[in-house]
């Protein structure tokens, strides 16, 4: 007899070697990379499979928090000690990053990748005082946003917008000109979506190795109307399993949810680490208060702005990197709707990293404004 198993069932059976048939459920909404890569690995290595789990969750965690100190190095140079330990106390103990950092699926050191790769190489442009150049930026993009992509398609929004939020810093910190950022980002943007429709493309290629055309098509259809979100009849038709009809009920009804009452639910996020679920609305408000006052008082001061250029920078891009995990709970409405056991962790790329930053620097320019007036 075969026996679908879950996954602790699945663990115990992979790390006691049990004599048990079994079929893991098919999982073919993504290219599967980390899958590959690790079953290449367990098959060349001679150690038990406790062991060699041990091995790749270690990995993932050494990768992720090779990323996390980079952006926390990168705050520390950029602005200062205290910013940089409010970032990694944010790190240390948020629920969410710590619950995903080592998980063999989601490999979330990718999630961060492109984003950092950005901070590193306009950092490395801004010290060096060297020119920006299109195609390293633009190759550099389609090269990390295609191992994200290779290791599954969600949050890839999120992901795409973090990518621009170095841009809007550097943009305003070193006074871009309008037609110079606008040709950046779309120059970002453009290599990211040819990366991400070339992983789709690589997805569909190996689903038609399996399945045949017809069968790829159905898979990629059912795949984008879960997330996106549309009305259940059009998931029925693409359903092979449509009889299951709790399955389809439950996501008929995320698909017809209302959006302001997914992204409600969103605000309530307990992503910062000692705080209860309704800071991060507590956080929006104090952030945007702060700076409405210090704004005005630097217009109504006629202060110099350019001495305050880095701390409107970093201001500026923590309040653009709100629109990264909006965009997954507006545009992936019905995958958002689902998974509120898991998709506020999208709030960390990167709004809850940046806001330590914005307030602690806001704080500083707020007490050097009021000296001077």
């Amino acid at each position: 007899m075969i026996n679908y198993l879950g996954g602790d069932d699945l663990k115990n059976v992979f790390y006691n070697k049990a004599e048990q048939e079994i079929e893991p459920r098919e999982y073919a909404s993504q290219v599967g990379l980390q899958g590959m890569v690790m079953g290449e690995l367990g098959e060349k290595v001679n150690i038990s499979n406790e062991n060699l789990y041990n091995l790749y969750v270690t990995i993932l965690s050494l990768l992720l928090g090779i990323i996390l100190t980079t952006i926390i190095y990168w705050i520390y140079t950029e602005f200062n000690v205290i910013s940089a330990l409010l970032t990694f106390i944010v790190c240390l103990f948020s629920p969410y990053l710590n619950a995903f950092g080592n998980n063999l699926y989601w490999v979330e050191f990718t999630w961060f990748l492109p984003m950092t790769s950005m901070i590193l190489l306009l950092s490395y442009f801004d010290r060096n005082n060297i020119k920006y150049n299109n195609l390293m930026v633009g190759l550099v993009t389609f090269i990390t946003v295609l191992i994200k992509v290779l290791n599954g398609n969600e949050y890839i929004t999120t992901i795409g917008i973090s990518l621009i939020v170095p841009l809007v810093y550097y943009a305003i910190k070193n006074v871009w000109k309008f037609k110079e950022f606008f040709v950046r980002a779309l120059n970002v943007t453009i290599c990211a979506i040819i990366s991400f429709f070339t992983g789709i493309g690589l997805w569909l290629i190996q689903l038609k190795s399996y399945y045949g055309v017809n069968e790829a098509i159905r898979i990629a259809k059912e795949t984008i109307i879960k997330r996106i979100g549309t009305k259940g009849e059009a998931l029925a038709s693409v359903m092979v399993d449509s009889a299951n009809g709790d399955l389809l009920e439950a996501l008929s009804e995320s698909m017809t949810s209302n959006v302001f009452e997914v992204i409600k639910t969103y605000l309530k996020s307990p992503i910062f680490p000692f705080m209860n679920s309704k800071t991060l609305i507590y956080i929006f408000a104090v952030f945007f208060v702060i700076s409405l006052m210090l704004s005005l008082i630097i217009i109504k001061k006629k202060i110099k702005l350019e001495n305050y250029r880095k701390i409107l920078a970093i201001n500026v891009a923590t309040a653009f990197s709100i629109l990264a995990p909006l965009s997954w709970y507006v545009l992936a409405k019905g995958h958002s709707y689902i998974h509120i056991h898991m998709n506020h962790v999208l709030w960390i790329l990167p709004f809850a990293l940046l806001v330590p930053v914005a307030i602690i620097q806001t704080i500083i320019c707020f007490c050097k404004v009021i000296k001077e007036v």
